[in-house]
């Protein structure tokens, strides 16, 4: 089975990593102690936002939340274009956020983690405010094509509906935001390259 990842340890250890009290990081973004606290005893489930709030600020990265390994040495003999991942879906890393959305980690490259790859579910009705809702801002571009359901983005002053086989690409450091207004799951997968100021992106 897929299993489920704690996310309030993994944000907590990154934190403490880095060398921040828990007040400093809430305050820094925008959130009550209390609340940054509850999240990372799993008490409740960050929403998107204040996920990637949490990841910019300690300059983390989903994999790192997720508890995705990368950078992992390969023997020199598969080294190179022939090496090859497989990742079976029941040990896909999964994070249900509080607002109704769920990331599954997809297979990474075992020598590089400048992109990740996520298989990513709206339930229904979530995010119902749409255009006035908070909208994110992450280091990055983002890749996705929707596979069921439907979505809606809203970008610069833009609204966009997608619907299976859309597909999409902009700068991350774009105000953005996906709402789910249907009755039925939305799923898609979306791909996240640079996800933090500390890759090295070829260009």
């Amino acid at each position: 089975m897929t299993h489920s990842v704690d996310l309030g340890l993994r944000l907590r250890e990154a934190r403490e990593d880095r060398g921040k009290s828990l007040r400093s990081v809430a305050q820094a973004i925008g959130v009550s102690p209390s609340l940054l606290s509850q999240v990372e005893n799993g008490h409740i489930q960050p929403s998107v936002p204040t996920l990637y709030a949490l990841v910019t600020h300690l300059e983390a990265s989903l994999d790192e939340v997720l508890g995705v390994q990368t950078g992992v040495p390969l023997p020199p003999e598969h080294i190179g274009s022939d090496a090859v991942v497989i990742q079976k879906a029941d040990d896909n890393p999964v994070a249900h956020m509080g607002d109704g959305v769920t990331w599954e980690s997809l297979a990474h490259s075992p020598t590089a983690s400048s992109v990740s790859g996520y298989l990513v579910t709206y339930d229904p009705h979530t995010g119902n405010n749409g255009a006035h809702s908070e909208r994110l801002q992450h280091v990055g571009s983002e890749y996705g094509v929707l596979v069921h359901g439907e979505l809606t983005l809203y970008i610069r002053d833009e609204t966009h509906l997608l619907a299976p086989g859309d597909s999409v690409h902009f700068d991350s450091m774009l105000p953005h935001l996906y709402v789910n207004h249907g009755t039925e799951p939305a799923r898609g997968v979306w791909y996240l390259w640079g996800q933090t100021p500390h890759d090295e992106i070829d260009h």
